[in-house]
């Protein structure tokens, strides 16, 4: 099982907040839509230890902005896509190694988190650009 660690702002996301007035009035039928910054760690770590480090390290974390999340988990989860970007390089952070850094994107539509066809509209319209960015559909996959 690996970890991913959601960095998601507290103060108004204006790239989520642009894109999601921009995805309606492309049509797009989402109802919602949030962005955290999402670093993927592939092996297991101790959550506790993981926040801990993650609040201490001011070059990722700021508590004025931010919210921290730190989850067990393998794949995106509903309604959500993780976005990287191909000119990135992986980040090596001395209190766990390398993790990769991703956009990951939560989108709702009427019904609760998007299903496949909406998320793929939406990642056709604007989310994704295919020519330097890829799809992550597992935490262990390059």
């Amino acid at each position: 099982m690996g970890v991913g660690i959601y960095i998601r702002p507290t103060i108004p996301d204006n790239e989520a907040r642009t894109a999601f007035a921009i995805l309606r009035r492309l049509g797009v039928g989402l109802t919602g839509l949030e962005r955290a910054v999402l670093l993927l760690h592939a092996g297991d770590l101790d959550l506790e230890a993981v926040k801990a480090s993650v609040r201490a390290d001011e070059a990722l974390f700021n508590p004025n902005i931010h919210a921290l999340h730190v989850l067990p988990l393998e794949v995106p989860g509903p309604g959500e896509v993780w976005i990287e970007s191909d000119l990135a390089d992986r980040l090596t952070v001395a209190w766990f190694g390398e993790v990769r850094r991703v956009r990951a994107w939560i989108m709702r539509g009427a019904e609760g988190p998007a299903g496949a066809e909406l998320i793929g509209e939406t990642l056709r319209a604007l989310l994704l650009n295919p020519a330097v960015e890829h799809l992550v559909e597992h935490i262990g996959v390059a």
